[in-house]
């Protein structure tokens, strides 16, 4: 027999718009539980954006350990250059290793338009989270 390993996941289509150049919460998923203790985490994001016009260079997507975008950040940030004016996608998968067993975990998706001066709206966007 099998076991089932703690998973969530979420998709979601409604405009996030992110001004400027400030870290945007994206979309928080939550909560998941490890059933071992070190039991790493693999998380996947996805998220489509249109860069204003005014400005923009980048998309800079964050998973964040929390449900804030001062959480602690589970990776650099994973940047995609897109021109202003035009569409593009940014993806990601990421391990997160987790000390102990813990429960109630959330996980956060943050981005950021490099040298944005305008409005950019993220489209589209998939978080997933799943213990190993």
């Amino acid at each position: 027999m099998g076991a089932r390993l703690p998973m969530n996941a979420l998709s979601s289509q409604v405009a996030v718009n992110l001004s400027g150049a400030a870290e945007t919460i994206l979309a928080t998923l939550g909560p998941i539980s490890t059933s071992l203790d070190n039991q790493p985490i693999l998380l996947f994001a996805y998220a489509s954006i249109g860069i204003s016009g005014g400005g923009g260079t980048a998309l800079t997507l964050r998973i964040r350990r929390g449900p804030l975008v001062t959480s602690p950040s589970v990776n650099l940030g994973a940047s995609q250059l897109i021109a202003a004016g035009q569409a593009g996608s940014v993806t990601l998968c990421y391990v997160d290793l987790i000390p102990g067993s813990q429960a109630n975990l959330l996980y956060t998706l943050t981005g950021l338009v490099t040298g944005g001066v305008g409005t950019s709206v993220v489209n589209d966007l998939s978080l997933i989270a799943m213990c190993m």
